[in-house]
């Protein structure tokens, strides 16, 4: 079994406005290197043309060559929504990071898109030692010194998440 897996987060939002958002993180665990974009865009690399799913990885060979994240669900009325597209050849989307509006538009600005263009990328063991650092802070019977002898620094990932608003 493995002892490390990656924890891709991408914070999406639908619209009918073009594609703006460009950032992108990979997977590379399991064999696999993967490209996910922050506009929903999995694999395909509209700049280049070219498909980032590799399988097994170094291998040159790509399992994906294009995909974007499928969204659906019922409405409050219990009508179905659903959002995706089949191929994103011509580099637009259904999704764009960061936060709707509440004014009742639903919508989103190039500004709000442009802070948002990113991909939160988290392996498990940053996970699993951050847990522990803070459960040992509240722990009378854990010495944080000898626990964590180099000192404990919140990754980074962690700490510009937006996961309370705006960044």
């Amino acid at each position: 079994m493995l002892d490390r897996y990656a924890l891709l987060a991408v914070v999406l939002l639908c619209s009918d406005m073009p594609s703006w958002a460009q950032a992108y993180g990979e997977l590379d665990i399991s064999g696999v290197r993967a490209r996910f974009y922050a506009n929903g865009r999995v694999a395909f690399d509209p700049q280049s043309g070219t498909p980032h799913f590799e399988v097994p990885q170094g291998s040159g060979v790509d399992a994906n060559y294009c995909g974007e994240l499928w969204v659906g669900g019922h409405n409050p009325l219990g009508e179905v929504r659903f959002s995706g597209s089949t191929y994103d050849i011509d580099s637009s989307t259904s999704f764009f990071p960061g936060p709707l509006t509440a004014d009742g538009t639903a919508s989103t600005t190039q500004s709000v898109v442009d802070l948002y263009d990113h991909v939160w990328k988290v392996d498990r063991t940053d996970v699993a030692e951050h847990l522990a650092y803070f459960n040992c802070l509240t722990d009378p019977n854990c010495d944080v010194a000898a626990e964590f002898p180099g000192g404990y620094a919140v990754p980074a990932g962690f700490l510009d998440w937006p996961a309370h608003g705006p960044m």
